[in-house]
């Protein structure tokens, strides 16, 4: 249900489904599930900063593939806020780990969807940007849905 209320937030157009990025963004979505997996799975003997170390160091590396294609050194600004997004970026993956190897990740997973939730909030406070209401329509059926999840969860006792 989860994922039916980002669908409604996100109402797509059958008619962009004919495309690369449609498959580059349903790779991403099993690429993400089974990180998850592996995280749950890894966690078992590695503790969670050293699986994000690694993680991390994946990405460094990946990113540093794109460097003979155009590197462009960043302003003391854009490098600041570079900066702080890695550290934000990675406490919450920190957080994020530490949630997948304490809690089943059909408990967590469906929280992964509240970032469109947060994004539209962010965007409304920042931008002034107004959510339409099929974007409120779809956040609430993600709440619930979450909602639903936890509790069905704790009723089974497995959290």
């Amino acid at each position: 249900m989860g994922f039916v209320g980002v669908l409604i937030m996100v109402h797509p157009d059958p008619r962009q489904f004919v495309g690369v990025g449609v498959l580059f963004a349903i790779a991403a979505a099993i690429g993400a599930a089974g990180a998850n997996i592996a995280i749950r799975e890894i966690s078992r003997t590695e503790p969670g900063p050293t699986i994000v170390f690694y993680f991390t160091l994946a990405g460094t590396a990946a990113g540093l593939a794109s460097l003979p294609f155009g590197w462009v050194m960043p302003s003391p600004g854009v490098l600041g806020l570079l900066i702080a997004a890695g550290l934000i970026g990675g406490t919450g993956q920190l957080l994020l780990t530490e949630a997948i190897r304490r809690a089943p990740v059909a408990v967590v997973a469906p929280f992964d969807y509240t970032q469109l939730v947060w994004a539209g909030l962010i965007g409304f406070l920042v931008w002034g940007e107004t959510p339409a209401m099929l974007t409120l329509i779809g956040a609430m059926v993600v709440a619930a849905s979450s909602t639903y999840i936890l509790w069905r969860e704790i009723g089974r006792s497995r959290i």
